[in-house]
């Protein structure tokens, strides 16, 4: 398995337990506040896109604003697939 696969699955979530139970806990904790901001979205077809900002503030209370956008693929009235594109250096810059 290359670094790419290894990357891959240490971020790979399935399941709603996973995500909320595993991944929200760990990444929340890392953080004094932590807002998703939704500006607009976008459907067609089985997708939905939606664009926005995480507005985070450090434990240390410096503040950052992360562009994102969320990706999900609906099948049988469930997500099926999400992808998530953010600024990854605004997000490591509030972790202190």
């Amino acid at each position: 398995m290359d670094s790419n696969e290894k990357h891959a699955k240490r971020w790979t979530h399935t399941g709603k337990r996973a995500v909320f139970d595993g991944y929200f806990p760990k990444l929340f904790a890392k953080f004094s506040e932590f807002h998703v901001i939704t500006d607009e979205f976008i459907t067609t077809d089985n997708r939905v896109m939606v664009f926005g900002t995480y507005k985070i503030t450090s434990k240390s209370k410096k503040k950052f604003d992360a562009p994102f956008v969320h990706i999900y693929t609906i099948q049988n009235n469930k997500i099926a697939k999400f992808r998530q594109y953010s600024d990854t250096i605004e997000i490591q810059n509030a972790i202190d």
